[in-house]
């Protein structure tokens, strides 16, 4: 089987999205299948290479930043990556083609299956959603509802990574659409258990509004934790708040700024640090949780989003924007190490038994032949 993935985001490129097409390809390579991907280029990478037995195609576009994708931005990657698309597909003999992001990506599939009659399946990432980012993309998801439908009925399977998110297409594009949920995955061997925890807390993800770092700031604003540090690893448009809001807590912040994923100074922070917080407002399927998880950090996340759903019971829940949960949550944990070791087990154990890539992949597997007819 010779597969088409393509995405307009891939590493060192964007969030989680971006990293869920690099494993999945590399595992499907690793399988003996072809894989082929269409993605952004980017300042000092190449145009074309073969990464672990992927072949990966960059296009021009005007994307400034390594963190975000502004509109523009992401036109210019449909407009270079149609007629690309449309000759890499006249020059090889593709099976199916695996769309990550109904938009932008899934214009490019819509519109090469209908000119050269390929089958595509989408995977939904989230920011693809209308309200599922509900301080970004407002304007542009006012008008995108027809082309999402579009682009997902055209689709022979539409893929979430979680309840939440297939329950937000539902609500928001299209009531009756059939939708399969194949969660993300985690390596079960990405991190050292042996080195010496210090009194961290992590937080990792972009640094957007809905993301609520913002709420542990405030949980600390007037209970400073002398003797823990915060670390904070990402980037984007609501940084400048945060750093703003750091400078009221008396607990030592340290923003870390773009970290990619899989990089030593990122893997070094889950290895040192004793907590992970992630109090997203609205959130689909976070790596960042998983790789916390796995890392066997004791977790903080939020009720009634995608997070509750991957971390269950192996984590404090708290209800979103509940500031005084969070520092509820933070203050349970801080004062007693038995309590972080037996949550970090907890969370290890579960990211380990519910989220092997090998199972996700071979998920995908059938999600390309019955969409190829194999």
């Amino acid at each position: 089987m010779h597969i088409l993935s393509l995405n307009y985001e891939f590493p060192p490129l964007g969030g989680g999205g971006g990293y869920v097409t690099k494993a999945i390809n590399e595992r499907l390579a690793k399988k003996g299948f072809k894989v082929d991907l269409v993605t952004t280029h980017y300042s000092g990478l190449k145009y074309e290479e073969v990464l672990n037995g992927a072949r990966i195609f960059r296009v021009k576009s005007i994307r400034k930043k390594q963190a975000t994708c502004e509109t523009p931005e992401m036109l210019s990657f449909v407009l270079s990556a149609i007629p690309f698309v449309l000759d890499l597909t006249k020059k090889n003999k593709y099976d199916v083609i695996h769309c990550h992001f109904a938009i932008p990506t899934g214009i490019v599939a819509y519109t090469v299956s209908k000119l050269r009659g390929l089958n595509y399946v989408v995977t939904a990432h989230g920011s693809d959603v209308p309200g599922h980012n509900p301080h970004r993309f407002t304007l542009e998801h006012k008008f995108t509802k027809p082309l999402l439908n579009m682009i997902m009925k055209r689709a022979k399977t539409v893929v979430t990574p979680s309840q939440n998110l297939r329950d937000s297409i539902h609500r928001k594009i299209c009531a009756d659409l059939p939708i399969k949920i194949i969660p993300n995955g985690i390596e079960s061997d990405m991190f050292s258990l042996e080195k010496q925890r210090n009194n961290w807390i992590l937080m990792s993800g972009r640094l957007l509004e809905l993301k609520g770092f913002q709420y542990v700031l405030a949980a600390l604003k007037d209970t400073p934790l002398f003797d823990w540090e915060i670390h904070l690893a990402g980037d984007g448009p609501y940084r400048e708040k945060l750093e703003a809001l750091a400078k009221e807590v008396n607990t030592k912040i340290v923003f870390h700024g773009w970290l990619p994923k899989g990089s030593e100074e990122l893997k070094d922070l889950y290895e040192h640090s004793k907590i992970f917080i992630l109090p997203s407002v609205v959130e689909n399927a976070p790596i960042s949780l998983l790789e916390a998880m796995n890392a066997e950090l004791a977790v903080i996340t939020t009720k009634k989003t995608g997070c509750q759903e991957i971390a269950g019971d192996s984590a404090l829940l708290v209800d979103p924007h509940d500031v005084d949960g969070i520092k509820d949550a933070i203050l349970k944990l801080a004062g007693d190490e038995n309590l972080i070791k037996n949550y970090g087990e907890k969370a290890r154990k579960h990211s380990i038994e519910r989220f092997s890539w090998n199972s996700i992949v071979d998920n995908y597997l059938n999600v390309y032949k019955e969409a190829c007819k194999i």
